[in-house]
């Protein structure tokens, strides 16, 4: 058993979260979650082979669910992703995002309005789904924003910048939960495209908006935190948002869409699901790069764009590894 094998077995022991050993997994008595430690020395050898074989044992052929806790994760936060683990398992303390208030940067909009059923999930085929951006002209009516940022909206960006394995990214949309005075959770989203989709056999335009971030603290489950989220953003979007009058001259609100993605590392994306979102495409492994002495994991991407490859007698020699990919989702409101 390697080091980090037996760090994970002592960390579950000692939250009473009863387990047994499966060759290179462990298996929890009570959840029946398949916990699967992965090294980052594995990557060394063949690391695109490596990840496929994994993949290809644990997400392809099988439909358990599973947690992937990969060493640069563990190493680098480690508090922070053993909060996430405990709050995958089950190990938590309950808040109902019915007794938390809303909290939204977009003025002058009722978050807490009930939804009508003209903006309720409606049945989606995935199979009809057509990828095609027309453009991305549209305005709003309200202006997005205030010249200086609210006290909140910090507390906001700052909470998710803390909360979220990725951190905080630049959104027009930003909501949270907040419980006797405190962030509990919270929720970015992108401004958005026109988009074509083909549903049942005819062209449909939408308003595509990309959910970008959801966090909530570590250690609490908020309990129905991403509906009212969505709730919020969804009742916000359709009042506030009409297409760009060179795109259509009437007028019209358009439907909307909401895109997102669920992270394989941590979970199937079963949330999503029961949102009304409807599973459209996964998406393969992506490549990043793990400082050896920081564990600290960038994208290729920004690595290749920062230039921080390049070999150095005082830099490490850093280990290319891939994530487990993810899989896309997307909620139509007709």
């Amino acid at each position: 058993m390697t080091k980090f094998n037996a760090e994970i077995e002592e960390f579950l022991t000692k939250n009473d979260v009863g387990f047994h050993r499966d060759t290179d997994s462990l298996l929890l008595t009570e959840s029946g979650l398949r916990v699967v430690p992965v090294k980052i020395a594995a990557f060394k050898e063949d690391a695109a082979n490596f990840i496929k074989k994994l993949k290809n044992k644990y997400l392809d052929t099988s439909s358990q669910e599973t947690l992937f806790i990969y060493e640069d994760r563990w190493r680098y936060a480690k508090e922070q992703t053993q909060q996430r683990v405990l709050l995958r398992i089950g190990k938590f303390k309950s808040i109902f995002a019915r007794n938390c208030k809303v909290f939204s940067n977009i003025s002058n909009i009722n978050t807490s309005a009930s939804l009508s059923s003209s903006v309720l999930p409606t049945t989606l085929n995935p199979s009809n789904l057509k990828n095609t951006e027309i453009g991305s002209s549209c305005y709003h009516p309200q202006s997005i924003g205030v010249a200086m940022e609210s006290k909140m909206e910090m507390k906001v960006k700052k909470f998710i910048e803390q909360n979220h394995s990725l951190g905080y990214i630049k959104s027009p949309y930003i909501f949270a939960l907040i419980h006797k005075e405190n962030i509990v959770a919270a929720a970015t989203f992108s401004k958005p495209i026109i988009t074509i989709r083909i549903i049942k056999g005819s062209k449909q335009q939408f308003l595509s908006f990309e959910w970008t971030r959801y966090a909530s603290l570590p250690n609490i489950s908020v309990v129905g935190g991403m509906g009212k989220l969505l709730k919020a953003f969804i009742t916000t979007a359709t009042k506030s948002y009409i297409p760009h009058p060179a795109e259509n001259s009437s007028n019209i609100l358009l439907p909307i869409e909401i895109m997102s993605y669920s992270d394989n590392e941590w979970s199937s994306g079963e949330a999503y699901n029961k949102l009304g979102f409807k599973q459209v495409e996964g998406i393969s492994p992506i490549p990043h790069y793990v400082n050896p002495l920081t564990w600290e994991r960038v994208s290729e991407r920004i690595a290749m764009k920062t230039k921080m490859l390049k070999k150095s007698e005082q830099e490490p020699e850093f280990i290319k590894i891939y994530n487990m990919g993810s899989r896309k989702w997307l909620l139509h409101i007709l």
